[in-house]
This record gives structure tokens, C-alpha cells and sequence, in this order.
């Protein structure tokens, strides 16, 4: 991938192309309505899978190529198109590649690493969701409306991302179908994983939230695997995504560390 130009420092775009969208057939328009969507679940479908994968290799890398292939099959002149416009960015722990408060204006491939996606409002910090090798993401607020992004996109390991700026992405969608096959199969995912979440951890007592989180990755509850997870994302963060405290989670840590329910 040596065609790929490499940057060290942290990303923070400051200028938003014109959305190519404006004036394009309905079929483009009706994609860049469903990215409004889209993007905003982007990483909760990967929270399926996110510990389990993390579980097997938190270091593992995935290539355009198979992040395209997960929704679609891609022809050879798409993954060249793709790979010729992308950018790849190595982003250091604990460095933003998104930062609320600034505009963003490219979709971020991850190539390798963990990331978090976080909010922060009266110097309460959220973490919303995870991301891991495989994923994009990029600012809605951004793409669609040309405003600065609200959340922020964090490393929480050393990680690599390709970055395609939404003129590229536009462009690469005018002309190649199967990224918007792969753009509504994503989308298709994303907005079951909405559901899914909503049902596991919406009006649920702490415990319950944190039993369905083991569950609904490992099919047992079980010490190890939050233990593993605990090794390389620090246990606020993780406890900020079950909305519960530090002290919460170490409680109910302790209290199942026994325990095992097999599905």
C-alpha cells in the first residue's frame, strides 16, 4: 500500500467540501439521507461482536477490501478507486482523528486499533460506543449539514485509519454501484443493531445492563473476557458505555465473577 500517504499528527479537518449530493439523481440524495442515519449507528452493530473479536485478537487489521466485503462483493476497479483516494493516518493513543467542535470531512476507514466515540457536555464525558478494525465512521453533523461534529472519535490503543474525504466518497458513489449496495446493507445492519441494543440495556437496572453486555457476546457470563477487555480499555470507559459508575462496575464485577449462564 505504498501509494498510501501516511500522517502522524492528530486529524482535525477545519474545511467542508460542498456535498456533490446537492444536485445529484434521487438515488444519490436518498443515500445521503440514509447516511444521516447510518452513521449514527455505525459502530453499535460491531458492539455485537466487539469483545468477542477483541477477545480473539484486539490487534488484528482488516483492508478495504474486506471492510467493503462485509456488505458487498467489490469489483477490482473499486477497491483501486478507493485505495487510490484514501489516506492513511496513524493516530497514537489517546489522540482524536474526530473532534467535537470542529468540522470533519472525511469518512474514516479503521484499518487497525480500538477507538471510542465519545460526547462531552459540562465537562461530563460519554462514551457512547467502540470501534474496531472493519468499522467507519465519520460526523454526521458535518456530512449532512455542514456543522461541527459533536462527538469525538478517540484511540484508545495505537491504531491506523484510511481516511476518504466526502468529496472522494461522492464521487466513488456516482460511479460505482456496489458501494451503494454496500452503503444499504450497512444500513440494514446498523438500524437492527439500534433495535437490538435498545431492547438489551434500555430500562434495565445496572446488573441487568452489564449481564446482557457479557451475554449477548460470549453466550456465558464469565470474569475473563471483561478482565481481557479491561487490559487495554480503561474500566471508566466501559463503565460510561453501561451509563453505570467505576465503583458500580468493579462492584458487580466481583459479585458474578462466579457465576456462568449458558445459552
Amino acid at each position: 500500500m505504498d501509494h498510501l500517504r501516511q500522517r502522524t499528527a492528530a486529524y482535525r479537518p477545519t474545511h467542508l467540501p460542498r456535498d456533490s449530493f446537492t444536485n445529484g439523481s434521487l438515488s444519490h440524495k436518498r443515500v445521503a439521507l440514509l447516511l444521516f442515519i447510518f452513521f449514527f449507528f455505525t459502530f453499535a452493530y460491531k458492539q455485537n461482536s466487539f469483545s468477542r473479536n477483541m477477545q480473539l485478537n484486539h490487534q488484528a487489521t482488516q483492508s478495504l477490501r474486506q471492510i467493503l466485503s462485509q456488505h458487498c462483493t467489490p469489483s477490482d476497479k473499486l477497491v483501486n478507486d478507493l485505495e487510490n483516494v484514501a489516506q492513511l493516518l496513524l493516530v497514537h493513543k489517546g489522540e482524536a482523528v474526530v473532534n467535537q467542535g470542529y468540522l470533519c470531512n472525511s469518512f474514516i476507514f479503521i484499518h487497525k486499533g480500538v477507538f471510542r466515540v465519545s460526547h462531552l457536555d459540562k465537562n461530563i464525558e460519554d462514551t457512547i460506543l467502540f470501534g474496531m478494525s472493519g468499522d467507519v465512521f465519520t460526523s454526521l453533523h458535518s456530512y449532512y449539514a455542514s456543522e461541527p461534529a459533536v462527538f469525538s472519535l478517540y484511540a484508545i490503543e495505537d491504531s491506523e485509519v484510511w481516511l476518504v474525504s466526502y468529496q472522494d466518497m461522492n464521487t466513488l458513489l456516482s460511479v460505482h454501484k456496489e458501494l451503494l449496495i454496500w452503503l444499504n446493507n450497512l444500513l440494514i445492519e446498523q438500524i437492527y443493531a439500534f433495535e437490538k441494543r435498545y431492547v438489551l440495556f434500555n430500562n434495565k437496572t445496572a446488573e441487568e445492563r452489564f449481564i446482557n453486555f457479557l451475554l449477548d457476546r460470549y453466550g456465558s457470563l464469565r470474569r475473563a473476557p471483561i478482565k481481557y477487555i479491561s487490559s487495554f480499555v480503561p474500566l471508566k470507559y466501559i463503565a460510561q458505555y453501561l451509563k453505570i459508575t467505576q465503583s458500580t462496575l468493579s462492584r458487580l464485577r466481583r459479585k458474578l465473577a462466579n457465576k456462568s449462564f449458558l445459552l
